[in-house]
């Protein structure tokens, strides 16, 4: 790929497109709520079920496109929740029920749910009390869904639970059914993406169709819409989610133009295929997969295109190998900024395990497919069963021997604009090194995107103070320079609190202050100290001894405090305090309150873990 590539009008089209989009998001005002989400009366829906129904707390959730509501004002793409049996892809119905204003995020770093549903196109929620169906879906989606429901059933009839679950994440992108831990495992090897239905699945079932097609001798315009359909059919049984909608616009136009005897590029087809995508669903630009799929499909066309006329001087496995390494480099290295962002960890282990990961998991879904179609004959179906337990319990263990090594992934906080920049300068050197001519024009560039990327690392963090509700409590996080910070804890969930402390702006804590002593309170302690590296946990005198034990397996120093200790922590002087009306102990189940003081400034953190700033 050459730097001309950028100078094409479609390039350019893009980001203007991208920029208005923007723009208008930021300058507009909001749109008007419909009275259907938040009017609280009882509405009744007409249209036909846009996704796979999934099993959500006793009942069902699916995306819905109504069609006619009366009353009026709940038409549009829906978020159904249903109590009742699951229907069918593509199935008609009547719902009746109340439509909802989805959440925003309820702490920093939490879901926002509201944001994450009009990103995708869904304009709110509707919780359905009762569904009447009107008419079964068309061939093209009956048959989508009886290939899903054929994969999936013969994953599950031939496998164990936790490889059956891989193999639906491999071959059509399902993850519902994989264990937290396992998905933890995935995200630290760096091989996450490998869940996700993408590219190399649409390419797989273009090029086996293909294949088909010329070994049957087949022409090439019969061949290309025979590709095309059967692709299609993969992308709709596999959900139909941005990665694929993405892969399967820019193999299209790949098919479509080697049909007419044209070479379109893939970096034509990925352009073509974001615009389209944009100009569809504007909203998607802000979405995490619609970003992370086309920067993904960018740092591979760009740096390998960039990178080939040396990969080609190269032996056939060393070239193999190395280009296998640096797409994986490039693709997380790209990616960087956008996994800091949404998931506050980063991989380091991924280009070494992706040098056997990938190329597995392309055997896993050859095999996959192999399964789905034999199982249930004799021969045929044992011997695709005994391969893809065999091939799925392997590729499983070295996810988890690659997330179990030592630093295999951090914890990082969300990256600064600045630091954004100077990733991005770095980033576009690395991908395009081989085309510069002067060795200075890099040289600079990276020095700029370095410079950018250390003043953002060593900028201080948000200082003051901060309190936010959690699912189970609330917590506190305060910092009087931004260089440290302390958090204080009612007891929570050690997920949601390190969350929490990386995105909120602070620097990382370094001390937990429990306003309880029972052993609940002190459960979240690893999970916060694996991001945030706690030195010292500090709770009430009369903790539990779980609870001191839970300090310890977290690495940090546990302190029991009485009424009226004092100690410095997050550049404050802190002092526990008996809570309001409280003058003495009286049972475990006591609460501390904590108050900080620094250069004029006074909070007071409850025992509930709220905050509030004193005069």
């Amino acid at each position: 790929m050459r730097f001309s590539y950028y100078r094409r009008p479609l390039f350019a089209v893009l980001l203007a497109l991208m920029a208005f989009i923007w723009m208008r998001d930021r300058l507009s005002d909001p749109p008007p709520g419909s009275a259907c989400f938040g009017g609280g009366y009882r509405s009744e829906v007409r249209g036909r079920v846009a996704g796979f129904p999934a099993p959500a707390g006793g009942g069902v959730s699916f995306a819905f496109k109504a069609e006619e509501s009366e009353p009026p004002g709940c038409e549009g793409l829906l978020f159904v929740r249903l109590r009742g049996e699951a229907p069918r892809l593509g199935e008609s119905l009547i719902l009746e029920g109340f439509g909802s204003e989805p959440e925003g995020p309820r702490f920093p770093g939490g879901l926002d749910w509201a944001s994450f549903l009009r990103n995708r196109g869904f304009g709110g929620e509707f919780r359905a009390a009762a569904s009447r169906p009107l008419s079964g879906p068309d061939p093209v989606r009956r048959t989508a869904a009886a290939l899903r429901e054929r994969s999936l059933g013969a994953f599950a009839a031939a496998l164990s639970p936790e490889r059956a679950a891989v193999m639906a994440g491999v071959v059509l992108g399902e993850k519902r059914k994989i264990s937290d831990e396992d998905k933890r495992a995935f995200q630290d090897s760096g091989a996450m993406h490998l869940l996700v239905a993408s590219g190399s699945n649409v390419g797989f079932v273009t090029l086996l169709v293909y294949a088909a097609c010329s070994f049957a001798g087949l022409a090439r315009r019969v061949s290309a819409p025979l590709a095309l359909v059967a692709a299609g059919l993969y992308v709709l049984a596999a959900g139909f989610d941005t990665p694929l909608l993405r892969a399967y616009l820019m193999f299209g136009a790949g098919v479509v133009g080697y049909a007419a005897g044209r070479e379109s590029g893939a970096f034509q087809g990925l352009l073509l295929s974001a615009l389209a995508l944009l100009l569809l669903r504007p909203y998607s630009f802000f979405d995490a997969s619609f970003q992370m799929s086309f920067l993904a499909a960018y740092s591979v066309v760009a740096g390998l295109g960039a990178w080939r006329p040396a990969l080609e001087r190269l032996s056939r496995p060393a070239r193999w190998a190395l280009g296998l390494f640096l797409m994986s480099l490039f693709a997380q290295a790209v990616l960087a900024p956008a996994l800091a962002w949404y998931f506050r960890r980063l991989s380091l282990v991924s280009p070494l395990s992706n040098l056997l990961l990938v190329p597995l998991s392309g055997g896993l879904m050859f095999a996959g497919f192999a399964l789905s179609a034999f199982e249930g004959l004799p021969v045929l179906g044992g011997l695709a069963s005994s391969v893809v337990s065999a091939l799925s319990g392997i590729f499983l263990w070295l996810v988890r021997f690659f997330a179990g090594l030592d630093f295999s992934a951090v914890a990082v906080r969300t990256p600064s604009a600045v630091q954004v920049a100077g990733w991005a300068l770095l980033c576009f050197v690395l991908l395009h090194l081989p085309l510069f001519r002067r060795r200075r024009l890099p040289a600079g560039l990276a020095s700029a995107g370095a410079v950018l990327l250390a003043a953002g690392i060593l900028m201080p963090g948000r200082a003051g103070g901060v309190s936010f509700g959690l699912r189970d409590g609330a917590a506190a996080i305060l910092s009087a320079s931004g260089r440290e910070s302390a958090m204080v804890s009612s007891g929570m969930r050690g997920e949601d609190l390190a969350g929490a402390a990386l995105a909120s702006g602070f620097a990382l804590p370094r001390a937990a202050l429990l306003t309880c002593g029972e052993p609940g309170c002190a459960e979240g302690l690893a999970e916060l100290s694996g991001a945030a590296g706690l030195r010292a946990a500090y709770m009430p005198f009369w903790s539990s001894s779980a609870a001191l034990e839970a300090a310890g397996t977290a690495g940090a120093a546990a302190r029991r405090l009485w009424p009226g200790d004092a100690f410095r922590e997050g550049g404050y002087e802190v002092s526990a305090l008996w809570p309001d009306g409280q003058e003495g102990y009286s049972s475990p189940g006591d609460r501390l309150a904590y108050r900080f003081e620094a250069a004029g400034a006074s909070f007071l953190a409850g025992p509930g873990g709220t905050l509030e700033e004193q005069k």
